[in-house]
């Protein structure tokens, strides 16, 4: 068989070869379109451009690639560690990077894992960026999408169905009397997001509870962003009597803005976390919250990426997860003035 060149790509393409190179490189300075149909043309020729070629001459470079959003947050570390565990047992070695879920930064982590020549590439991704992995997987790099549901339904992916455990969390609170509920997520642009939005906005249409966009609060999976939603919260008029916490780290920071407020859990709110806190032995009043199976995914996706790099051509697999609510002492009964219909 002959080997393809980027001149090749170009001819068919109908484009130049300095326009090839560019879209190799993930220059910024070409359109869409164009990029498209040259990695489209790059897939059909089953042209390997060099970031790629020296790895596949001995077919297996045995790493593969991690991007996660926070290095530092428990909840991707016991992912990673399963994902390790997983891999180690054939050989495999893991590249971790973080992409802070910036969309521009997690494309240049993407262009770095080709560079490195990983085997497979394992991704909690913004979703921005799809069609560039989407181009990567025509390459033959297999592409797994972890925590968060593909915007297309392009790639293999592990994650929990957010939509249902905010859902289920929202209705457990309505059963225990609430009806002024709010939600605080991350960015509004990634899709677990709009995916626990879904879940928490159908729970509270089905109980004929109108959506209070003030108790939608967008923001960041961190601890200084539980810490400024609990504050935002307890200026508002007409207060919520309970708080749905989207991750650990916003947890822990509602918790830690609460003490130093002088507010009483679940006295003044109740509160339920999606994912438990370490030590969470030691926390008084025990959280109520909703499984985040850290380690299912993490194992499962181990799992996923050895089965695609064995067999690249198979049919896509989403493993979606169902998590349970754990109950503690972090809700209160709530007398509501407001019975549901």
């Amino acid at each position: 068989m002959i080997k393809k060149t980027i001149k090749d790509v170009a001819s068919k393409a109908g484009v130049s070869i300095a326009t090839v190179s560019r879209v190799i490189n993930d220059a910024s300075n070409v359109t869409p379109e164009i990029r498209n149909k040259v990695w489209k043309v790059i897939g059909e020729l089953d042209f390997r451009p060099n970031q790629l070629a020296q790895g596949l001459k001995s077919d297996v470079t045995h790493t593969i690639g991690v991007i996660i959003s926070d290095i530092s947050n428990p909840f991707f570390m016991s992912i990673i560690r399963e994902i390790e565990k997983k891999i180690n047992e054939v050989g495999y070695n893991l590249l971790i990077v973080s992409s802070a879920d910036d969309q521009e930064k997690e494309r240049k982590d993407i262009k770095t894992m080709l560079e490195k020549r990983v085997d497979g590439i394992i991704i909690s991704s913004t979703g921005q960026n799809e069609d560039y992995l989407s181009s990567i997987v025509d390459l033959g790099v297999p592409v797994i999408i972890i925590d968060r549901k593909p915007f297309k339904n392009k790639f293999d992916a592990v994650y929990v169905d957010k939509a249902l455990a905010m859902y289920d969390i929202a209705n457990y609170l309505l059963s225990k009397g609430h009806r002024r509920i709010s939600i605080v997520m991350g960015p509004r642009y990634i899709m677990s997001n709009f995916d626990r939005f879904s879940g928490y906005a159908r729970c509270m249409q089905t109980a004929n509870i109108l959506l209070d966009n003030d108790l939608i609060i967008y923001g960041e999976f961190t601890e200084a962003f539980g810490q400024l939603a609990l504050n935002n919260i307890i200026k508002m008029a007409n207060r919520p009597t309970a708080i749905i916490s989207s991750s650990v780290q916003m947890t822990r920071g509602i918790l830690i803005e609460a003490k130093e407020l002088g507010i009483s859990i679940p006295d003044d709110f109740s509160l339920v976390s999606y994912g438990n806190i370490d030590m969470s032995t030691l926390i008084s009043p025990s959280l109520t919250y909703v499984e985040s199976l850290n380690e299912k995914i993490g194992a499962a996706a181990g799992e996923l990426i050895l089965n695609r790099i064995k067999n690249p051509k198979g049919n896509l697999e989403q493993k979606v997860f169902e998590s349970k609510l754990i109950l503690g002492d972090s809700v209160k009964e709530f007398v509501s003035k407001t019975p549901l219909k």
